[in-house]
């Protein structure tokens, strides 16, 4: 079955929701940051601004295959740094 735009835009905007929710908890657990924080560093991310672009269907990664993405680009970002 074929999704119409008006379907997409609606499964888009329902799935993101609980899998930011998915990835602000692993961060909490596994970085030892507040709850905001992590929200933070994670809308800064790059794969949140994949994520949040319908077309790039990042939409369609499960929440364990995202936070594996972004817990790996926090930690070159933080190496980095040091």
């Amino acid at each position: 079955m074929k999704l119409t735009n008006r379907r997409a835009r609606k499964t888009f905007s329902v799935v993101i929701p609980g899998k930011i929710e998915d990835i602000v908890d692993f961060t909490v657990d596994d970085f030892s940051v507040s709850p905001l924080e992590a929200l933070n560093r994670f809308y800064n991310s790059m794969v949140y601004q994949h994520l949040e672009k319908e077309e790039t269907k990042y939409w369609h990664r499960g929440s364990v295959t995202l936070y594996n993405e972004f817990a790996e680009q926090y930690l070159k970002e933080k190496a980095n740094k040091s």
